[in-house]
């Protein structure tokens, strides 16, 4: 990773540490922009492209995951969908945050187990079936975006020029 390992130890305890902040970096780039400049599909879409550009590190990680310790993630991604909801001023009811907390732990769980498989599914099928657990009521507020992302110069700053293909498709 070009750097010594005292410096790596700096600022990571460990590998899990590395796979951990990369899962949110790619969260804060791509889930937490859902509702705001992507859409549902075009938000789960590029984060398992992220993701899957980084197979080899998630590969180990998804078998050491254990609910505890992704917990932060499934927590950030509830905190990024309830300001979406708050942007679009919904009510926070216990139904709506039972769903919200439901489609993020639900997601986290389909990731880790297209992880385990062998990422036998390709993104896009994948990112339509994440997608397909929003409800209605919930789908059409993530689906409203306040602006017209770059997609594909954030795709292309993360994973080269092979992210055209990815950015085009989730543009259309």
């Amino acid at each position: 990773c070009f750097m010594s390992r005292a410096t790596f130890y700096r600022y990571f305890g460990g590998v899990k540490d590395v796979a951990n902040w990369y899962q949110q970096y790619t969260a804060a780039l791509c889930l937490h922009r859902i509702g705001r400049s992507f859409t549902v599909t075009e938000g789960h879409r590029l984060s398992l492209a992220l993701l899957a550009k980084g197979a080899p590190l998630f590969s180990g990680y998804v078998r050491w995951w254990n609910y505890d310790y992704s917990l932060p993630s499934v927590l950030g991604h509830v905190k990024a969908m309830n300001g979406v909801l708050a942007e679009h001023e919904v009510a926070l009811t216990a139904k709506v945050a039972y769903e919200v907390e439901g489609i993020a732990m639900t997601c986290h769980q389909l990731v880790a187990k297209w992880f385990n498989d062998g990422m036998n599914l390709p993104v896009d099928d994948l990112a339509e079936i994440i997608a397909s657990f929003y409800p209605a009521h919930l789908r059409e507020v993530f689906d409203k975006t306040s602006y017209e992302p770059d997609i594909a110069n954030v795709v292309d700053l993360l994973l080269g020029g092979s992210g055209n293909e990815i950015a085009q498709d989730a543009i259309r």
